[in-house]
C-alpha cells in the first residue's frame, strides 16, 4: 500500500492504492483531514453518516488517464439537522474533476479544438463545451468595453452569415463581434456602448443598417464611409461590366483575354513595368474595356483631392461618363446615397487602416473555422491568443467633499496655483484615487493575424 500524498496542490490526500491498466491509473484516495466543524452551522457536533465515496478525473500521468476514487464519508450534525459530504479544494465541485484539469481544459478550449482535447483527456464534448462556456462568461465580465473615439463596423462572412466586427479603428483593435449585421442587434450593441457620447465618428461599409443604427443611438456623430469599401464597390463594378463585356467575345477572343481580370483591377501604381505592358496590349486590342478601366482609375483621384468641395465636384464630372455604362451607373446611385457619408471623410481624414488585415483575418478564420458555433469563433478571436490586449487606464485623483470645501479659503491663505497644488498633495488620500478606462480591451488585428500564421490555431476542425 502507498501511504504517500497524491500529487496535487493543497496536499489533501493519501493515496491508499494505484492500478494502472492498458492506458489507465486509477488512484484510491483518503482525506488526510476530516471536518471537525459543520460546514453550515459551524457546531463541533458532528457524527460519520456512512461512506461516501467520489469519483472524479485528473490530468493525464504519462499520457495515460487518471482517474481518482475519494474515499470519504458523509458527515451529519446533530445540532441543525444537516447532512452533508465535504468539499476539498483541489476538487470542482460543479463536475466531476480536479480543479487543474478544469482550468487546464478551459485555457486549451480557446486555442486547440474540442475534440482534440477530447482525444487527449477522454473527457465527452458537452462536458467540454459546458466548461468553456463558463471559461468565457468569465471572461466576458473581464472584458473592458468603453467608446472609442473612432468606432469602426465591419462586416465578414463567417460560417455561412455575416457578423459584424467592432473595432477602435485609432488602436487597430477588435473590441467585439454580433452574431449578426440585423438592425435591431447593432443598435442594442450600440445602445450598451460604455460612455458611447466619447464616440467622435463612425467608420463603415454601405450597408443601410449600419447607419440606421447609429443614426437612432448616436444621432450627431459624424459616419464616414471608409474609403476601401468605396474602391471595392467601384471595382466590383468594373469586373461585372468586364464579363458583361466578355459575354460578347468569340470563344477564340475569350481565351485571349483569360486571366485578365486582375490587371484590370489592380491599381495602376501596383503593377510591375511588364504588368503595365500587358495591359496596354490587352486595352489595345480590346478597346472596349479601356474607357471601363479609366474610370476605375480615374475616380481614385477623389481621394487625392485637397478638400470636399473640390472631390464632390471632381466626382460630378466624372459620373457624366460613368452612367454610360449600365453596372458604373448603379455604382454613381449608390455613392449619391451615401454622398454624405463617402465625402465626410474629406473633413473627418479617418479611414479604418487595419480592414485589409482584418479582411485577411476574417478569410483565414471562414477558410478553417468551418463547424465552430459562433460563440466559439468570437471567444477564440477575442481572448485565444497573445493578440489580446488588456485595456489601458489613466489614474487621477479626486478630493472628498469635505476637503473640497476647504478648498476656497485655502487658495485664499496661500495664493494662487501653489495653494492648489499643496492641496492635491495634502489633503488628497491614497483612497480617493479612481481610475478611467481610456482603451478598451481588445485584440490587436494584426497580431492575430501574425499568431495565426505562426501557429496551428486554426489547423484542426473541432
Amino acid at each position: 500500500m502507498d501511504t504517500s500524498l497524491y500529487n496535487i496542490e493543497p496536499r489533501e490526500f493519501r493515496i491508499v492504492d494505484r492500478h494502472e491498466i492498458d492506458n489507465n491509473v486509477t488512484y484510491d484516495l483518503e482525506p488526510v483531514e476530516s471536518p471537525e466543524v459543520c460546514s453550515t452551522c459551524g457546531f463541533d457536533t458532528l457524527i460519520h453518516y456512512g461512506r461516501a465515496d467520489r469519483k472524479v478525473r485528473d490530468l493525464n500521468e504519462f499520457s495515460k488517464h487518471v482517474g481518482l476514487i475519494i474515499h470519504s464519508h458523509r458527515f451529519h450534525c446533530n445540532n441543525c439537522e444537516v447532512t452533508f459530504v465535504p468539499s476539498y479544494k483541489s476538487v470542482d465541485d460543479k463536475a466531476r474533476m480536479t480543479n487543474r484539469m478544469r482550468d487546464y481544459i478551459r485555457t486549451s478550449s480557446l486555442s486547440v479544438p474540442f475534440s482534440r482535447i477530447k482525444t487527449e483527456l477522454d473527457v465527452s464534448v458537452p462536458t467540454i463545451k459546458d466548461i468553456f462556456a463558463d471559461y468565457v462568461a468569465e471572461l466576458d465580465s473581464k472584458h473592458k468595453l468603453v467608446a472609442p473615439k473612432v468606432l469602426g463596423m465591419d462586416e465578414n462572412y463567417l460560417n455561412s452569415q455575416y457578423r459584424c466586427i467592432y473595432t477602435d479603428v485609432e488602436n487597430g483593435l477588435i473590441i467585439d463581434l454580433t452574431s449578426d449585421r440585423k438592425l435591431r442587434t447593432v443598435q442594442n450593441w450600440i445602445s450598451r456602448l460604455p460612455q458611447k457620447d466619447r464616440v467622435e465618428c463612425v467608420t463603415m461599409d454601405m450597408w443601410g443598417c449600419y447607419r440606421d443604427a447609429v443614426s437612432c443611438e448616436l444621432p450627431e456623430v459624424v459616419v464616414i464611409v471608409d474609403k476601401f469599401h468605396v474602391i471595392k464597390n467601384l471595382n466590383e463594378a468594373l469586373d461585372r461590366t468586364r464579363k458583361a463585356t466578355r459575354e460578347k467575345l468569340t470563344p477564340a477572343q475569350v481565351k485571349e483575354v483569360k486571366n485578365s481580370r486582375w490587371l484590370l483591377l489592380r491599381n495602376s501604381d501596383d503593377l510591375s513595368e511588364s504588368d503595365k505592358i500587358r495591359l496596354e496590349i490587352l486595352l489595345t486590342s480590346y478597346p472596349q474595356f479601356r474607357e471601363p478601366y479609366e474610370l476605375k482609375e480615374s475616380f481614385r483621384k477623389i481621394y487625392e483631392m485637397s478638400d470636399r468641395n473640390a472631390a464632390e465636384d471632381y466626382f460630378d464630372e466624372w459620373k457624366v461618363d460613368a452612367v454610360k455604362y449600365p453596372l458604373f451607373k448603379e455604382f454613381v446611385d449608390t455613392v449619391e446615397n451615401w454622398r454624405t457619408e463617402i465625402f465626410n471623410y474629406f473633413d473627418h481624414n479617418y479611414t479604418n487602416a487595419v480592414t485589409e488585415a482584418l479582411n485577411a483575418v476574417c478569410k483565414e478564420i471562414a477558410a478553417v473555422g468551418r463547424g465552430y458555433t459562433f460563440d466559439v469563433l468570437r471567444a477564440k478571436i477575442l481572448y485565444g491568443t497573445k493578440a489580446t490586449k488588456p485595456p489601458k487606464y489613466t489614474f487621477y485623483t479626486e478630493a472628498k467633499p469635505d476637503k473640497i470645501e476647504a478648498l476656497p479659503e485655502y487658495i485664499k491663505r496661500k495664493g494662487g496655483v501653489y495653494a492648489l497644488q499643496d492641496f492635491r498633495m495634502g489633503f488628497m488620500t491614497p483612497e480617493t484615487q479612481k481610475k478611467r478606462i481610456d482603451v478598451s480591451s481588445g485584440t490587436d488585428i494584426r497580431l492575430l493575424q501574425y499568431y495565426m500564421k505562426m501557429s496551428n490555431f486554426w489547423e484542426l476542425k473541432p
